[in-house]
């Protein structure tokens, strides 16, 4: 298995490269502070509903309208909590300690997934803390909620297909399955990391039953785990995931879809938003240059593809969309690759995207749009 977090070339190979992954673990670790301190771990709806599970899970009593679907979308987060939990003293305590992990773990893999592709620690610094510091990240990412760990799993399914991409190795077929069907049970964001691998096992075979043969086996063992809990939901509760789809689709009705995607992407890209039609051209543009090998530029086009089914999910939240940010920051970074030269013009857009993404909340009450 390819290494990740340890190993010879986790800092970088030149001066260079470990001076700037050293700035961005120290970014990582302000920002950390600063969203915990600042914007203070709150407990909403959807954490009474994880309390009321994991309580659930332990042997305590429940109320009779008890509602299981926690259980089907979150069953490995419900218990990394629990065992945390025990680790630290309490639940609070363990569940931030928990999405702290995952806020270093998904942040360090995209910056290496940028640097693999551009091969610049510029490139690599910018895009990251563009991901680092984004507002559902900040705000929901470290707060009583499990959303970060499905993102988590998703960029880490990301970054293993990235390097089957460049290395041709079938164990990493294997890896970005897994990180997709496993961390699936932490939250269903992770399942969106299967898209990329199939779609690029098709391009590369030319052939449907060549790259079932390839990922036929990876995949059922991969995918074991969620057979088995959505067989123990349905043995004890009779419930499904179309159930979870079904109160979804009743809960969020919206006048305009169109107008909520704005408000909702407005507010989570905020001056991010300046830069991508700046990347899309690049990408359009010197695409070829910038990126010379087909084979990753398509496992691009793969990321693209990725997040498009969460569009047909009912909620439009900021929560939901942020899997698209990913997907966003890559096209951006064609624009930070081609000037890199000219790296601290970047540098106030990203501090502007900083600061409001710490102050989001607050503008959004401020604006408060009526529609």
């Amino acid at each position: 298995m390819e290494s990740i977090l340890a190993g010879k070339g986790l800092f970088g190979k030149t001066d260079e490269e470990r001076k700037y992954f050293l700035i961005f673990l120290v970014c990582l670790i302000i920002m950390s502070f600063l969203s915990i301190h600042f914007l203070k771990p709150k407990i909403g709806s959807d954490t009474a509903t994880y309390l009321q599970t994991m309580s659930f899970l332990q042997g305590g009593a429940v109320s009779a309208d008890f509602a299981p679907n926690r259980i089907l979308t979150t069953f490995f987060s419900l218990q990394a909590v629990i065992f945390s939990s025990k680790i630290f003293g309490d639940i609070m305590t363990g569940w931030i300690v928990l999405n702290l992990f995952f806020y270093f773990l998904l942040n360090i893999v995209f910056y290496k997934i940028l640097f693999k592709i551009f091969q610049s620690s510029k490139t690599a610094l910018l895009g990251g803390l563009f991901l680092a510091a984004n507002y559902a990240m900040l705000s929901f990412g470290l707060n009583y909620l499990m959303d970060i760990s499905g993102w988590t799993f998703y960029i880490i399914s990301l970054y293993f297909t990235l390097c089957y991409v460049q290395n041709g190795k079938n164990r990493n077929i294997f890896w970005a399955l897994f990180s997709a069907g496993v961390g699936g049970l932490f939250k269903e964001y992770a399942f969106l990391g299967c898209i990329p691998i199939i779609l690029f096992l098709l391009y590369e075979n030319r052939s449907v039953w060549q790259t079932v043969k390839k990922s036929i086996l990876p995949a059922v063992i991969s995918f074991l785990p969620l057979v088995l809990v959505y067989l123990y939901m349905w043995s004890h509760f009779h419930y499904t995931y179309l159930d979870w789809l079904s109160s979804n689709q009743i809960m969020y009705v919206y006048r305009s879809r169109i107008v909520e995607y704005i408000k909702s992407f407005g507010s989570l890209w905020n001056f991010l938003g300046i830069l991508i039609p700046f990347g899309l051209y690049y990408f359009w543009k010197s695409g070829n240059e910038i990126i010379s090998d087909d084979r990753q530029r398509f496992f691009i086009f793969t990321v693209f593809f990725s997040v498009l089914p969460i569009f047909f999910w009912p909620a439009i939240t900021q929560r939901v969309i942020f899997i698209c940010t990913p997907m966003t920051i890559l096209l951006c970074s064609f624009f930070f690759k081609k000037y890199q030269k000219y790296f601290y013009l970047f540098l106030p857009i990203l501090l502007l995207y900083i600061l409001s993404g710490f102050f989001m909340s607050r503008i959004l009450l401020a604006v408060n749009l009526p529609f």
